[in-house]
């Protein structure tokens, strides 16, 4: 199978002037023509048959201030590469756009409704919108900048089909912002971390095991939310979206919890693909009244934990501690939702959906400490200052780029690594004395292996024989930094708590 990034076939015209809709140049160029992606499937997906009386469906977009090239590419995909019976209407919503919009192009087709919000809603409220329009059986949510290859939803309609309690979503490619090449991605699954972001994940063995073939649907845990395909009559019954969350974020997450709690699965389907665009900003996160970038999804992660993980909210606590008194509203309709539909607890979904994180938690012993890195003499936190490179700063009590956790990935070993995230690792890339550690994923590179004997202990590097230290800087002030170990108040450091004495 050739998977190598195949370029769309208009070329750019202007490849200097800045883009509308948060793309590259070319997308001033674009046509609605989609380039031939069929050699991207499974052969035996060209072969697979479907049964005659898959559900109409209606699919929904939303957008704000997308380039208008970008979308009527995707309107088009989804018509050049769906079978016409199946498409009944594609609902575009616009969420109050203030660049020329959508509806004021003659080129649309005559399934094409747009509906337009006179002021910023959301992702959220918008997509709800967009279903309380819809006319067919089964909503399929698109993201407004994307590319459906040949054969995409016939495998999605089929799964839902055999079980109403699914929600099927299609593997999602990579398309470039720039060139708005299709790239083929690897197939794999959809998890979280403990701060509630997604995160793409492997597939586990037992999953693996569990198929019968190579387009076999795969059990995902969490899925990306973008794009999937669900009964209308389902979406409606299992709780919809939380209003009450804020414009966008972790509602993916949540509906995620609430669909495998709640008695229905999400799935993966192998034979459906789509090229995703991922843009260089986020829009939605900054339409609050106050400006106050991210504060929707600080209020949507604290509702997620507050209605469905139980005990296991401490873990996203102890990552941003500031959610804990954050106000985020009533949850009493969610609650008495929960309540009604006999949904499972967190444990069970840990257990039976993703065993994988289950694993890594302090019961399990995969948790030594965590929290804030405190250096005892300086009384500085470690923190992560540029997204890589790690400093120290004054200690805040916000978690975030000064959270540290200290683990034990094999319970029959000693190693023992720190990170600030579900995988990513502090370190040294070399074994000289004043080098700073840096964070980068776990396994590439770094000697990330320590030795920590509790609060007020050294941190010892067991493969560089190197302790973290502290020290003055003529050009960057107080750092941290490796050096030989002397046990002094200076190699003093401290978690916020502590799990194993």
């Amino acid at each position: 199978m050739d998977t190598s990034a195949r370029t769309l076939r208009p070329q750019a015209q202007d490849t200097s002037a800045p883009s509308p809709g948060h793309f590259g140049p070319k997308s001033r160029t674009l046509r609605p023509q989609v380039q031939d992606t069929s050699a991207l499937l499974v052969p035996v997906c060209l072969h697979e048959m479907y049964p005659d009386d898959l559900p109409q469906v209606s699919v929904v977009m939303i957008f704000h201030n997308e380039a208008l090239s970008v979308v009527l590419r995707s309107i088009h995909s989804v018509i050049s590469q769906s079978p016409p019976h199946l498409i009944g209407e594609i609902i575009l919503v616009d969420d109050s756009s203030d660049k020329p919009h959508i509806s004021t192009n003659t080129k649309l087709r005559d399934k094409v409704k747009i509906l337009r919000n006179p002021k910023r809603e959301g992702l959220i409220r918008s997509r709800l919108k967009g279903v309380q329009q819809a006319q067919g059986p089964a909503i399929v949510f698109l993201d407004s900048h994307i590319e459906c290859t040949p054969g995409w939803l016939e495998p999605l309609l089929a799964r839902i089909r055999k079980n109403n309690s699914t929600v099927a979503c299609p593997v999602i490619d990579h398309i470039d912002t720039k060139t708005f090449a299709y790239e083929q991605l690897k197939f794999l699954a959809g998890g979280f971390t403990w701060d509630l972001n997604f995160m793409w994940i492997y597939v586990n063995k037992e999953e693996m095991a569990r198929r019968k073939s190579a387009i076999d649907p795969v059990r995902c845990p969490v899925m990306a939310g973008g794009l999937f395909a669900i009964y209308k009559d389902y979406f409606q019954h299992i709780g919809a979206y939380d209003q009450a969350m804020e414009i966008y974020g972790g509602e993916n997450v949540e509906m995620s919890f609430r669909v495998w709690q709640c008695g229905g699965r999400i799935e993966t389907v192998p034979c459906s693909r789509v090229g995703h665009i991922e843009r260089t900003d986020k829009p939605y996160l900054y339409v609050r009244s106050n400006d106050t970038k991210d504060i929707n999804i600080e209020v949507n992660k604290a509702r997620v934990a507050e209605v469905w993980m139980d005990e296991y909210k401490r873990y996203l606590y102890a990552r941003e501690p500031q959610l804990k008194n954050i106000s985020y509203g009533d949850i009493s309709e969610r609650q008495a939702l929960r309540k009604r539909l006999g949904c499972q607890s967190f444990q069970w979904y840990m257990e039976n959906v993703y065993p994988d994180r289950l694993e890594q938690t302090v019961e399990n012993g995969y948790y030594r400490a965590w929290g804030e890195l405190r250096n005892l003499q300086a009384g500085l936190c470690l923190d992560l200052m540029d997204g890589r490179g790690v400093g120290l700063w004054d200690c805040h009590g916000q978690g975030g780029q000064q959270f540290f956790a200290l683990r034990r990935p094999e319970k029959r070993k000693a190693l023992q690594t720190i990170g600030t995230g579900d995988m990513q690792c502090m370190g040294t890339e070399g074994t000289e004395r004043f080098e700073s550690p840096i964070i980068k994923y776990c396994h590439n590179g770094l000697h990330e292996s320590w030795y920590h004997n509790g609060k007020g202990g050294i941190l010892l590097n067991m493969e560089t024989g190197l302790c973290l230290d502290v020290g003055q800087n003529a050009t960057s002030g107080t750092r941290a930094f490796v050096t030989n170990c002397t046990r002094t108040a200076s190699q003093s450091w401290a978690f916020s708590e502590y799990f194993i004495p």
